[in-house]
């Protein structure tokens, strides 16, 4: 996958033409940070996958749940993995949020004296992904209604 990446990226740099600002810019750029890019598109992309699937998984237990037992239902729980996690993260921590919900209903976790507005084009909030290289997953928690 990084290989795959840095490869593409080198082509559509080279397509450039050769006078163009923007193609020295960027040369610099993945030159220095190129391959540490695509090993965290590739860490973010493979615990996206993973973390989607669960969610999938969760959504069918829950409406097994309710035609079987509607007495109980799942609940996901925000889990940070890091040993150094960030604020926003570390806020989270042991958050709960409904199957099909978001973690971050109003699209915003204010901690102290700062708030991080979660982008709705990079996540909607129904998996732990604050910001790029999150490390935080969610676990299921079976309740009684």
């Amino acid at each position: 996958v990084v290989s795959n990446y840095v490869g593409f990226v080198t082509d559509k740099i080279n397509s450039l033409p050769a006078d163009d600002p923007a193609k020295k810019v960027f040369e610099k750029f993945y030159v220095e940070h190129g391959r540490s890019r695509a090993k965290l598109i590739a860490q973010q992309e493979t615990k996206n996958a993973y973390q989607n699937g669960e969610l999938d998984l969760g959504n069918n237990v829950e409406r097994w749940l309710q035609k079987n037992k509607p007495q109980s239902s799942i609940v996901k729980i925000w889990q940070t993995t890091s040993d150094e996690p960030c604020r926003f993260c570390k806020k989270m921590n042991g958050a709960e949020a409904g199957i099909r919900s978001s973690f971050i209903p109003g699209g915003l976790i204010e901690s102290d004296d700062v708030t991080l507005f979660l982008d709705a084009n990079y996540s909607d909030g129904t998996i732990p992904d604050a910001h790029a290289n999150c490390q935080c997953v969610f676990k299921f928690k079976l309740v009684s209604k």
